[in-house]
């Protein structure tokens, strides 16, 4: 993620006007994440996160960016998401994979509509709101009740991984891969695949993560295992631990090792809880 850099003025002069704005009209507890784009237009994402849930402000904002316009979404993220809470440990994760940078910004106390540009003249800044973009659903074959080991629970993940949608070109094909969450008993919850193609931020681990909550609307149960093709990256990682309500008996399993950056130093590999299959001799 790389730190923000000095904003022209007529830039920091919109900021503050949307900040100011979306502060006006917050509900009690509500911050907000919002990203100024060319053309007088700026993308927000508004609302209260519950405990456990594996999403805030602007997290919703930049995946809900690459689910609109997808490969086209890459111009977006290069610019500035700003938010007016807390810059967490999952908002972070997020712009390490799926965006560039993010800054704190303070609401001011009195909106400023008008942001004045280089010419002077004053230009007005549309809000667009990106709200809970619905997840498109995979076709999946039929999952067992249960697995009974850790090798099964691998070779099913292996076998949902052919699974994965494949586009017309290299460019929009996923890449094969699947995540599986079982509880402590092996009890089979949910399954998703990668469908990162032209969407950085579906990835099978946060697909699953996503998918869980919005069937659910609580957090990972005790004792969750959650099995899948590759070491999760920091995104995916920083998910399922904010999922997570115990972290004490939270299992990760991966079957692949991920040599890439981005799979490096995560939140699931610092606190000691991911674990690469080993195949019983």
């Amino acid at each position: 993620m790389r730190l923000g850099t000095r904003q022209p003025p007529a830039d920091m002069a919109a900021e503050n006007s949307i900040a100011a704005r979306l502060a006006r009209d917050a509900g009690p507890g509500e911050t907000t994440a919002f990203l100024l784009v060319s053309g007088g237009r700026a993308y927000f994402s508004r609302f209260r996160p519950l405990p456990y849930q594996p999403e805030t402000p602007v997290t919703r904002l930049i995946s809900g960016l690459w689910a609109r316009f997808g490969s086209q979404a890459l111009s977006l993220v290069r610019r500035p998401v700003l938010t007016s809470g807390p810059i967490t440990d999952l908002d972070r994760a997020f712009v390490k994979v799926a965006a560039k940078r993010l800054r704190q910004v303070a609401p001011f106390p009195a909106p400023q509509p008008m942001a004045t540009g280089a010419a002077g003249a004053q230009t007005h800044v549309e809000l667009l709101e990106i709200g809970e973009e619905p997840l498109p659903e995979e076709p999946l074959p039929s999952l067992p009740r249960s697995v009974s080991s850790e090798a099964a629970a691998i070779r099913l993940v292996r076998d949902l991984q052919e699974r994965a949608r494949r586009g017309p070109t290299r460019a929009t094909s996923a890449r094969r891969l699947s995540a599986l969450l079982t509880d402590a008993e092996g009890l089979v919850l949910a399954a998703a695949v990668n469908s990162a193609g032209t969407d950085r931020t579906r990835h099978a681990e946060a697909e699953l993560i996503r998918r869980w909550w919005r069937d659910h609307g609580r957090g990972l149960p005790p004792g969750a295992r959650v099995y899948c093709s590759l070491k999760p990256c920091k995104m995916c990682a920083a998910l399922i631990w904010a999922a997570t309500t115990d972290r004490e008996g939270l299992r990760v399993v991966f079957d692949r090792w991920d040599p890439g950056p981005l799979a490096q130093g995560t939140v699931l590999s610092d606190n000691g809880l991911e674990q690469l299959h080993l195949p019983p001799d």
